[in-house]
């Protein structure tokens, strides 16, 4: 079995530190001292473990903590900081107890922001990354295969960036990115957060474009600092010979919106604190480069892992394997693979009449496939609008494509039921994976929705109601695998009726020059009210077209309701993916590669394998919707001699040194002991933490090749890979 170690942020129940009985520990060590040189296991938060460090490290005349006029001490690390615009106790006499506010706003960790004063290397995600380092030498000249996670806490409320990677960023914030809806009243035409719900970001400044660049700097350094970090540990992979035997795994449970949508933080399902980066490293089974445009879900890690570690008949979640889209091997057999989930509920049943919360006003369901984006309240009765999306043509999410004032089209209305549907199969296969009845059982919307949530989306209707919805204007087939002789893609075309009444479709047939590479599931069928035809098309051929012609081939689709339909169906260009080239020196895994035990959410699903057959445990969907986001930001230059310095009370020779005396003891964060072990011990290097992608903003050199090594050689599941090169934006990073 795996020696499991974890670092950082515990973002889940205690009890899943253990046995299921809680009879031993499954993680042996998540913390260590430093002037014992100990590793050990304390089941307490990681805010009290940074604390202790530096408990530590001022006991023995390392650091001095003073404050200058103005700066704050910051509840994280009990440290002082200089405030920027939007921080609570901005203006405030120095060390304002953040007690002095009695309100929740000004009082949270996300009120506080600025520079950090003391040195990078006293950092929260230093330290944490220091000891995940010794921790990773120490695993790596065992025996025995293990599992390292790495909680990293940047970038994460409180807000404060070290000077060496503030000082960049804060003399260029003028020129920083900042997207067009930053100031942009918030009405219901625009946010789907009304602006009585946001009166307090707006009031406290999170409306106004030169305080979100102000904030954007400090959180921009926050990245850097993970970047780098990062890069370090793969070049520690590299040191010790096992990188091309580990498997790491790097992203984020959510992003941020600075300032966005006047908005602050995570908790919605704007693309900016919903769509994260997911990054894979595995150079015997995944080229470098791989890319895959695809929404995927964090509940398919675990799952992907198990996979590619051949444990996934130990695999019992809800997730499935992304394996197939890392390879270019799905093919969508028993349902549209092509869909992510994302739920927000944070409400538990205390018997069946009384939950622990309520429902809040925004969205409680997302629902990704491709462009397109729905949001839902699960409350049938709600009055509150529900939202479609397209995240291609509206990027920054500011039109409603079915605002119930607005108008709108057939087409529309038929992607809105379409992803209604995949949400609806969506829960019904985690019911049936889990074998739960989470999503039916009313007990679990006691006093707010006399359904289960399946039948309160079902009921659901805050659009226009129609006798008959077709899911596509067109169907575009996306990458088609050999099977056999072939080339076979499968794809899904919905159609139903939403009006009492029968909808009777006469005929569904492929016509078109192209039409024989085609087949249907169905040539007619009857769907009655509120009902549902899932219709599978098959591309199966030899090859595609000569010279990849544009496809001559559409369904017909005749029925009671009205005219005929017709559905073009498109090949795009990367229909056929090139087949894998593995680097020459990538070794096939041992047959003893272990397992992981995650500790983030599980995700699972055999591969299934080659054959066009679906596996003997149904396949299941993502739950939580996880890419990457990008925007646009400038790219280094020169600082002018005009840009501004950080204003501050304290100018980085003001701030006492935190560097410690010759006579340091070795075990000061910045000394990392180096082993060696054999190239084939069987190792695993996971790396998980909320992050955000965004190309042109180079690490700390000006030239890519002397960057942070931080995405070398990475197989990337989202659609951003620069020349080899990622910079990671909005995480706070966990390595697992």
């Amino acid at each position: 079995g795996y020696l499991s170690e974890y670092y950082g942020k515990w973002h889940v129940p205690d009890q899943l530190a253990y046995t299921r009985n809680g009879s031993s520990l499954v993680i042996q060590y998540n913390d260590y001292d430093y002037f014992d040189d100990s590793f050990t296991f304390r089941n307490n938060s990681y805010a009290k473990k940074l604390r202790k460090f530096l408990k530590d490290f001022a006991s023995r005349g390392y650091l001095n903590k003073t404050f200058a006029p103005g700066e704050q001490e910051d509840t994280y690390s009990r440290y002082p900081y200089i405030p920027i615009t939007m921080d609570s106790r901005f203006g405030f006499p120095t060390q304002t107890p953040i007690d002095n506010f009695t309100d929740s706003f000004n009082t949270s960790q996300n009120s506080q922001m600025g520079n950090y004063t003391l040195s990078k290397n006293y950092s929260a995600s230093y330290f944490n990354h220091d000891v995940a380092m010794r921790s990773l030498t120490r695993l790596a000249a065992q025996e025995k295969p293990f599992v390292l996670t790495v909680s990293y806490h940047s970038p994460h409320p409180p807000y404060l960036a070290a000077y060496e990677y503030l000082e960049y960023y804060w003399s260029r914030r003028s020129r920083l990115f900042i997207p067009p809806t930053v100031g942009v009243p918030l009405d219901d035409s625009i946010s789907y957060y009304s602006e009585f719900e946001n009166a307090d970001l707006k009031e406290g400044g999170f409306c106004e474009p030169d305080n979100i660049r102000e904030l954007t700097a400090v959180y921009y350094a926050l990245v850097e600092e993970i970047d780098t970090l990062v890069g370090i540990m793969l070049d520690r992979l590299d040191e010790l010979g096992i990188a091309n035997n580990t498997i790491v795994v790097y992203t984020s449970d959510h992003g941020d919106a600075l300032g966005a949508n006047c908005l602050r933080g995570k908790s919605t399902f704007y693309e900016n604190s919903v769509h994260v980066p997911l990054l894979v490293k595995y150079p015997p089974k995944i080229p470098a480069e791989t890319v895959v445009d695809e929404a995927v879900s964090l509940v398919d890690v675990f799952s992907t892992i198990l996979d590619y570690t051949g444990a996934s008949i130990s695999d019992t979640s809800n997730g499935m394997t992304l394996r197939g889209f890392i390879e270019g091997s799905n093919f969508n057999f028993l349902f549209d693979e092509a869909a992510a989930v994302a739920e927000w509920d944070f409400r538990e049943p205390k018997n069946a009449q009384n939950l622990s919360r309520s429902l809040v006003s925004r969205p409680n369901f997302m629902v990704r496939h491709r462009e397109y984006k729905l949001l839902m309240h699960k409350k049938a009765r709600s009055n509150k609008e529900d939202w479609l999306l397209n995240v291609n043509d509206d990027p920054y999410e500011m039109v409603n494509l079915i605002k119930t004032r607005g108008q709108y089209s057939d087409i529309t209305i038929g992607k809105a039921e379409h992803l209604r549907y995949l949400l609806v199969e969506w829960m019904r296969r985690a019911e049936a994976t889990t074998r739960n009845d989470f999503y039916s059982n009313p007990i679990y919307n006691a006093e707010e929705g006399n359904k289960g949530d399946i039948q309160e989306i079902l009921n659901r209707q805050s659009w226009r109601a129609t006798d008959f919805w077709v899911s596509d204007y067109y169907l575009k087939f996306n990458k088609a695998r050999r099977n056999g002789e072939n080339f076979v893609r499968h794809e899904w075309l919905y159609i139903g009726r939403r009006t009492p009444g029968t909808l009777n479709i006469t005929n569904l047939t492929v016509y078109g020059e192209d039409a024989g590479v085609f087949r249907i599931s169905k040539s007619d069928a009857t769907i009655e009210f509120m009902g549902v035809l899932r219709l599978k098309i098959t591309y199966r051929a030899e090859m595609l077209p000569k010279d990849m012609q544009p496809i001559d081939a559409f369904v017909l689709i005749e029925h009671n309701a009205g005219p005929a339909r017709y559905v073009p169906l498109l090949l795009p260009s990367n229909f056929i993916p090139n087949p894998p080239t593995l680097a020459p020196s990538a070794s096939p895994m041992p047959s003893d590669q272990p397992s992981i035990q995650a500790s983030q959410q599980p995700s699972v699903l055999p591969s299934g394998g080659p054959a066009e057959q679906p596996s003997e445990r149904p396949s299941d969907v993502p739950s939580i919707n996880i890419l990457a986001s990008v925007g646009p930001v400038d790219q280094r230059s020169e600082q002018p001699s005009d840009a501004p310095s950080i204003t501050a009370s304290r100018t980085p020779s003001d701030i006492p040194s935190t560097s410690p005396p010759s006579d340091a003891p070795s075990t000061f964060p910045p000394s990392l002991v180096t082993n060696t072990i054999p190239s084939d011990a069987p190792i695993l290097l996971l790396s998980a933490g909320p992050t955000i992608l965004v190309e042109g903003l180079l690490p700390s050199s000006s030239n890519p090749t002397e960057s942070s090594s931080a995405a070398r050689n990475v197989g990337c599941l989202g659609s951003w890979i620069v020349a080899g090169m990622l910079w990671s934006f909005h995480s706070h990073g966990t390595i697992f």
